[in-house]
């Protein structure tokens, strides 16, 4: 996951720094807290300056956005035979990303995506992250199968 990324979700979801991304557990104020969650405060609890905070993500928004799995399956497929069928070989991606999560980080990731699509301005974020994921996905798959891009 990103730098900032567990402790600053754990910040607006609990305002204050659990013990770990399994602590984390989504409740009916996840919204209220998000809302009132400062960038310092996602700062003090990842143990960065605001600045810090910023250099990674343009706005607070963008922390509950960002998430590594995307990179993961994309170089998963990027090792996926050449002439396996595309569906195939992003289904084996998938499977692949799957196996790197740890349980605490897939309790984790599923609670960031909950919170992320409870919030109306965060859920149309979330829809142009997919917008990109599928981009770079394929992009990824045409340079596993030498096909140009249009």
């Amino acid at each position: 996951m990103g730098y900032p990324l567990k402790a600053s979700v754990c910040a607006i979801e609990r305002r204050s720094r659990p013990a770990s991304p399994s602590d984390m557990k989504p409740c009916g104020s996840s919204k209220r807290r998000y809302a009132n969650t400062t960038v310092e405060q996602v700062a003090e609890a990842a143990e960065v300056s605001p600045s810090t905070v910023f250099l990674y993500f343009p706005s607070k928004e963008m922390v509950l956005m960002a998430n590594d799995l995307d990179l993961v399956t994309i170089e998963a497929l990027g090792q996926q035979p050449r002439d396996m069928p595309s569906l195939q070989a992003f289904r084996r991606a998938l499977e692949i990303t799957m196996t790197t999560l740890s349980e605490d980080e897939w309790r984790f990731e599923r609670a960031r995506l909950k919170l992320v699509l409870s919030i109306p301005e965060l859920k149309a974020a979330q829809f142009d992250e997919y917008r990109r994921t599928v981009a770079m996905l394929t992009e990824a798959d045409c340079r596993r199968t030498r096909t140009p891009t249009r």
